[in-house]
């Protein structure tokens, strides 16, 4: 009995759907910085103030990301929190956001993603960055309650402008 000959189509489908995930995978670029920084397991207290101090090689425009985690400990519908940001060349024109991130909708429903921990993202205005530039990020909490029960870490992305 002769063998059998290989449909070539069928051989090569595997070999195109790698070489076309890899191509969609390198078109989305990697964030320059991104950092987590863990609140404590007590709760998160206003005056913990979390910091990101993040260094550029590059001038250019950066946009930034604000992600926070937090349990269904968390007590609240709205978490309020305030992030100043300045850059080394520029100390004295600090930049105040107030974030108002929502934690679940009227009904009580979880907003975030995730299944025991949730993650909320939200995005920071644009900054310009020169060379050598410093920007430093401070967060802290704008909430009546002094410590914040469920709030697990909050993170900093900065990636290159399109």
């Amino acid at each position: 009995m002769p063998p059998r000959k290989m449909n070539r189509k069928r051989n090569s489908l595997p070999s195109i759907l790698l070489a076309a995930a890899l191509a969609l995978a390198g078109c989305s670029r990697l964030p320059l910085y991104s950092h987590f920084e863990a609140v404590a397991d007590t709760g998160w207290s206003r005056t913990d103030t979390l910091r990101f101090t993040i260094p550029t090689n590059q001038a250019g425009t950066y946009n930034l990301r604000l992600d926070l985690r937090a349990s269904s400990l968390y007590p609240y519908t709205q978490l309020t929190l305030f992030a100043c940001r300045q850059t080394s060349h520029a100390p004295a024109a600090a930049i105040r956001d107030t974030l108002v991130f929502d934690i679940t909708d009227n009904d009580g429903n979880i907003q975030g993603s995730g299944t025991s921990v949730y993650q909320y993202s939200t995005r920071l205005s644009s900054v310009h960055l020169g060379k050598r530039d410093t920007l430093t990020i401070t967060l802290f909490h704008a909430m009546a309650r002094d410590v914040l029960p469920g709030i697990v870490d909050l993170g900093i992305t900065m990636q290159e402008s399109d």
